[in-house]
């Protein structure tokens, strides 16, 4: 939780900037037309919707990942442990989504809220869950699940691949202590993970954003094209800074956390 309200800054910047019809030239003007606009508490808009669902994603996420790799040396015991990862990041990712769908949705509604005091749209979480529920119905929630599922699996992926692999090389190879490579390895697969999907997560979020609009919003290939057609093949990677500079110390801290809670959880 500590990571997530840390990096929600990057997050409403990068959101602001991915979102279609976007008015800042980049990161500087985004971030002073934000503040002087709306004060500094907009750069925390919207942290209501992950910080809710934070617990249960990282229980799935962590879950499933593990008992996919634990099932796979239990009956594939041949099974090298990089194929192991690999299969288990996979998994963890399409296992994900049914909650990031839902909790980005209504993150980048809120964050996309420019209006102040009594002009804002929504004026809590549950305020823009009605909303958009009233308007699309439940299935509403579920807008951009296919961009989700594209950008969740190659990342959760690339996720756990980073940390396994880096976190062992930094200790079998460079003698760093375990929990400097814990908290490294975990940045780096927040970056690696981030790195690899901005492309698809630009189209997922132009695509939840457009659930403020009434009819069909255009699937992830059409939102793509429209994309390359207006800024080309730069647009796709805009708001990709802000992933970065987030993804470190946020994934750092959730794999530092989440070894000790793991030690401290073994029967001794």
């Amino acid at each position: 939780m500590v990571g997530i309200t840390i990096g929600q800054p990057f997050e409403v910047l990068k959101t602001r900037m991915q979102a279609q019809h976007s008015p800042y030239a980049g990161s500087w003007h985004c971030l002073t037309s934000t503040v002087n606009g709306e004060g500094v508490r907009a750069l925390w808009k919207g942290l209501s919707a992950p910080l809710s669902g934070v617990a249960v994603y990282q229980a799935v996420c962590f879950a499933s990942y593990e008992a996919t790799k634990s099932s796979i040396h239990r009956h594939r015991p041949g099974t090298d442990s990089q194929s192991a990862v690999l299969i288990s990041g996979l998994a963890s990712g399409v296992a994900t989504t049914v909650i990031t769908t839902p909790t980005d949705l209504i993150k980048i509604q809120m964050q996309l809220d420019r209006g102040v005091g009594s002009a804002r749209r929504y004026t809590s979480m549950f305020s823009c869950i009605r909303a958009v529920v009233r308007r699309d119905g439940v299935r509403g929630l579920y807008r951009g699940y296919t961009a989700c599922v594209a950008r969740d699996t190659p990342s959760t992926l690339a996720y756990f691949f980073t940390y396994e692999e880096s976190k062992h090389l930094m200790i079998t190879r460079l003698q760093i202590n375990e929990h400097t490579a814990t908290f490294v390895a975990g940045g780096l697969a927040g970056m690696a993970s981030w790195g690899s999907i901005i492309p698809i997560d630009r189209v997922k979020t132009q695509i939840q954003a457009m659930a403020t609009q009434n009819g069909r919003s255009p699937g992830v290939m059409e939102c793509m094209r429209n994309i390359l057609k207006k800024e080309g093949f730069r647009g796709l990677y805009r708001g990709g800074a802000q992933c970065l500079l987030r993804a470190f110390p946020v994934n750092a801290v959730t794999f530092l956390v989440y070894e000790n809670m793991i030690k401290l959880l073994k029967p001794p």
